[in-house]
């Protein structure tokens, strides 16, 4: 499942579907909107998925489905590309 999961295939989409809104290049909450960003706050990003804290859903009316987040916690597990 590794292969098949990219930045490209998935993660750029998936960020830029739920995250990147709060997270952009600049943000205070830092950047989320390249694979760079993903990268270096990789463990973050993954525990607040995971625990279901991001995306709050104060803030959005589209939140991933459990696939999607399964797929997103797979992809940083599989070490972004």
């Amino acid at each position: 499942m590794c292969d098949a999961l990219t930045y490209e295939s998935f993660g750029k989409e998936f960020l830029s579907t739920y995250c990147v809104s709060c997270h952009a290049a600049g943000s205070l909450f830092g950047a989320l909107d390249s694979l760079q960003g993903v990268v270096a706050a990789k463990s973050d990003a993954r525990s607040r998925v995971s625990d279901m804290i991001m995306p709050p859903s104060l803030l959005t009316d589209t939140l991933p489905s459990d696939e999607e987040r399964t797929k997103f916690l797979k992809w940083l597990d599989c070490g972004p590309k």
